[in-house]
């Protein structure tokens, strides 16, 4: 018992560390796992209605600004879900942590809005995840460990050139017809957004940190 409770009492602890240290990185996190949970309970049918991109002939859902960024918490596979948050979790730690909440966010509405209006000229509204987002925290992390490992940022581009082969599959039709359906165009707009991102933050941080 006296285990049980120190376990419980270090994961507590660890828990809300997490929350103080980082806030953005688990708010999404948890947002991701909640939307899940509701397309399992209410069907992936009326929680794409809610939150799917916006119809560019529909005014009304043009005006619905949350949609914009909402596909990213859609997920329709638990490999899809665990995939995407694993590598939000390992990659946005570290920006959050050694860069601010502030950037974590700001990376996170630009590329995720960015992919998803790329994914959305290419298929449509039929599309969801984080996985948009999470290309650009890898080109982020990636280059910005390549180009400033003063910063503590660290990718090993051994693993970028999985994710990089893993992007380049999906647009052959391969894995699609494995996995499902892959929203290509998210991928690779968010790489190059995340890869934008990380030279346009060494023109104006220099050597500086960003917290």
């Amino acid at each position: 018992m006296d285990l049980l409770r120190v376990m419980h009492n270090n994961w507590t602890q660890a828990w809300w560390r997490a929350w103080r240290t980082q806030p953005v990185m688990m708010s999404v996190l948890v947002l991701c796992l909640l939307v899940y949970l509701l397309q399992q309970l209410l069907g992936n049918s009326l929680i794409m209605a809610l939150l799917h991109f916006p119809r560019t002939e529909s005014m009304t859902q043009m005006r619905q600004v949350w949609r914009w960024l909402s596909p990213v918490f859609l997920h329709f596979s638990e490999f899809h879900l665990a995939f995407n948050l694993l590598w939000w979790w390992l990659l946005g730690q570290q920006i959050e942590l050694l860069q601010g909440s502030t950037v974590l966010l700001s990376l996170l509405l630009i590329t995720g809005i960015g992919s998803n209006l790329a994914q959305y000229l290419m298929t449509g509204i039929d599309f969801g995840g984080l996985s948009g987002a999470v290309y650009a925290l890898a080109g982020y992390v990636w280059w910005l460990g390549l180009r400033r490992p003063q910063w503590g940022l660290q990718l090993p581009s051994g693993v970028m050139v999985q994710l990089v082969i893993w992007l380049v599959l999906g647009f052959t039709g391969w894995l699609s017809a494995l996995i499902g359906h892959m929203a290509n165009a998210a991928h690779f707009s968010g790489l190059v957004l995340g890869l934008v991102a990380a030279m346009l933050m060494m023109v104006f941080q220099r050597d500086t940190h960003v917290k």
